[in-house]
């Protein structure tokens, strides 16, 4: 099985923030995943499971997962989709240099650049639906900080 080991700022196994677009592709298809769909900025691979985008100069900066029993995703050692929603929090807080707040719904850790999605009992398909589990677990660069940022602040970073 694929394994997207996270290294946060970097890469999500073979894939490189940064890349171009044809690049990133290359990647994909290297690792036997077709794309489900495109549209504007995005690809979408594995039935949507996996999301590229681009922003809006065909570089590679911002990598989401959800779900998906066709490949895992590795961080430090956890398993985002195999994870207590506030055991995943801890894990993430520890490596920044500043811990945020627990939220279920959206947060976004800065230091490292990790973005994490509506924790629910309904995602946790590997523990039976008895956890609160994060529907995506996303990575980003600079660039796509700078854009949630300013998403959040009403347009103000």
């Amino acid at each position: 099985m694929i394994s997207f080991d996270i290294e946060p700022r970097v890469r999500a196994g073979k894939l490189l923030l940064g890349v171009d677009r044809a690049t990133a592709r290359s990647v994909m298809a290297s690792l036997e995943f077709t794309m489900s769909h495109s549209r504007d900025n995005m690809d979408y691979y594995d039935e949507n499971s996996i999301q590229l985008d681009f922003l809006d100069d065909d570089l590679l900066h911002f990598i989401g997962f959800a779900y998906s029993p066709n490949f895992a995703v590795v961080y430090k050692g956890i398993d985002p989709f195999n994870s207590d929603a506030s055991d995943l929090v801890n894990a993430i807080n520890a490596n920044e240099t500043e811990a945020i707040p627990f939220s279920d719904y959206d947060p976004l850790f800065r230091t490292q650049i990790i973005a994490l999605w509506d924790a629910q009992e309904q995602y946790d398909y590997k523990g039976g639906h008895q956890r609160s589990v994060f529907a995506t677990f996303s990575i980003g660069d600079e660039r796509y900080l700078k854009a949630m940022l300013a998403i959040t602040n009403g347009g103000q970073q």
